[in-house]
């Protein structure tokens, strides 16, 4: 019974993860649309720029909330079977949201001048006029934006886990839907239009799965500030809003210097670049933290140092983030011009774009493993219940981030914003494990030292044999996939060659895996 409770779990998990990656690839194409159609002109530059300013507000309503309201509700949902503590709870809270939902909106319709000469200080005439008006007709997605992810919180904890994923997929489909029925209209407007239909649609297709799920309950008052639960929402609210906070303000200050850069195309550029980036960090950093911070959690609650398990887990993380994270980043470093053309070069992403879009690339993706091991970190002393330290890790890397970009600005352009991305990205992650160890003491780190030298031998061995073989061709797929395919390849065979700890384990997981299918088929 176990082991079909844990096949299920490993089910669940997989169905998640292929609508997560569908979801992104959708994020992918709305991107190559706007590329398409805009490239790096002005049009784009004040369209993520408005995106931007929107996220900082949205992102208020999301993991935030979702991060606090999740165990809450769990709590009450779990404590009573016919789910009305849990509606009441809900309720409560919900009315609150939407009247800070829909006061927020207003407020930001109103001051959308003021607020996009602050966040966008290089914009000036028609292009801050675009961006300001861009961000009027996306404001009011902010209250349907805050429903999504309040109630994803409730359907998550009810186990609806696909549902609340693949609904994102609006997100990037209804941008593409907008500037294919209202480009001829509106022009670059319609990708503003399109945004609005998609925060619309992500929530609107929500309500059948919630029908079913949840029942409002009046409240007497509507407004009800003095309640034990949600005073206890609030308190939990303000360090969970210092951590998102932190994280999209290092977005914003990268936007708002790029704006700054007397050439067009800065800030799409940049956007451009991010996508790439953070596409790498969902899809392959973001399950081996998840798992991981699972481990680590099992084993801090065991309260028994002795036997070493949390600190074998943190190892064990360690390397697996290396050994992903090293090989990656250097084949995107001699690769990024044409990882960039194959994604996004057509229409009017020219060659400028890709020179743009690929020097930001090249920076950005050098901060990977420092995300991969600082996002670790922060689990590990979430997992011991200490949310100070990453909060602070937070703010330095933000304060990294704003001294050397306006430091590197001057000499690298572009480039030098990336950059600094990634040297607060290291200061951060720096800071994190230095204080973890005089926390908490030293971690095993037994035999790593070892599998770091063959993981980074075995990165520049694959690099050697993607130049090499990348000189072989001319045409663009031929000369990028063959010899990233073909280094892949040879690194694979260097970690299986040396036993690299974590390749193994996972290679013989999977031939264990091979092994029990070929043995269930033999015997039916």
């Amino acid at each position: 019974m176990a082991d079909k409770k844990q096949d299920s779990i490993y089910k669940s998990v997989a169905a998640v993860f292929v609508i997560s990656l569908v979801c992104r690839l959708f994020g992918f194409l709305r991107e190559m649309t706007i590329g398409y159609f805009y490239g790096t002109g002005t049009e784009a530059d004040t369209y993520f720029m408005a995106i931007r300013i929107f996220n900082v507000f949205a992102l208020l309503f999301g993991s935030m909330w979702t991060t606090t309201y999740t165990p809450l509700y769990t709590r009450a949902y779990e404590s009573d079977s016919t789910r009305k503590a849990a509606d009441d709870l809900t309720t409560k809270l919900l009315n609150i949201i939407l009247l800070i939902a829909v006061s927020l909106t207003v407020l930001l319709e109103v001051l959308a001048g003021p607020l996009c000469r602050l966040v966008a200080p290089g914009f000036e005439g028609e292009k801050l006029a675009m961006t300001v008006n861009i961000c009027r007709i996306v404001f009011p997605a902010l209250p349907f934006y805050a429903l999504y992810y309040y109630f994803s919180a409730v359907l998550n904890s009810q186990k609806k886990f696909a549902i609340v994923e693949a609904v994102t997929i609006f997100v990037g489909g209804g941008v593409i839907l907008g500037i294919v029925i209202f480009k001829n209209l509106f022009g670059p407007y319609s990708m503003a239009i399109g945004a609005l239909m998609a925060y619309t649609f992500q929530f609107a297709f929500l309500i059948p799965s919630l029908v079913r799920s949840y029942k409002y309950r009046r409240q007497k008052p509507i407004i009800n500030f003095r309640d034990s639960g949600t005073q206890e929402f609030f308190k939990l609210l303000a360090p969970s809003a210092i951590g998102v906070a932190a994280a999209e303000i290092n977005n914003i200050v990268d936007s708002a210097i790029a704006s700054t850069i007397a050439t067009d195309g800065n800030v799409a550029a940049l956007n451009y670049a991010q996508r790439i980036n953070t596409f790498a960090t969902s899809i392959l950093i973001t399950p081996i933290i998840t798992v991981i911070f699972t481990k680590l959690s099992q084993a801090a609650a065991k309260k028994d140092e002795e036997n070493g398990e949390f600190s074998v887990t943190l190892r064990n993380g360690i390397e697996a983030l290396s050994l992903i994270c090293i090989p990656l980043i250097a084949l995107v470093m001699v690769s990024s011009s044409d990882i960039v053309r194959i994604i996004y070069e057509r229409n009017a992403f020219d060659d400028r774009s890709v020179a743009m879009t690929s020097m930001a690339l090249f920076w950005y993706i050098l901060g990977l493993v420092f995300y991969g091991y600082k996002t670790l970190f922060n689990r590990a002393f979430y997992a011991k219940k200490n949310t100070l330290i990453p909060m602070i890790a937070g703010f330095i890397l933000i304060g990294a981030n704003i001294v050397f970009d306006i430091v590197l600005k001057g000499p690298m352009g572009l480039g030098g914003l990336a950059l600094a991305n990634s040297i607060g990205m290291f200061m951060g992650c720096a800071y994190i494990v230095i204080m973890f160890v005089k926390k908490y003491g030293r971690f095993s780190m037994k035999g790593s030292i070892r599998e770091h030298i063959v993981i980074i031998a075995g990165s520049a061995v694959a690099v050697s044999v993607y130049m090499l073989m990348s000189l072989l061709f001319k045409n663009l797929y031929l000369r990028f996939f063959i010899p990233m395919a073909a280094a892949v390849i040879v690194y694979a065979l260097i970690c299986l060659l040396f036993k690299v700890r974590q390749f193994t384990e996972l290679f013989n997981m999977v031939l264990v895996k091979l092994r029990i299918k070929k043995e269930k088929k033999e015997d039916e």
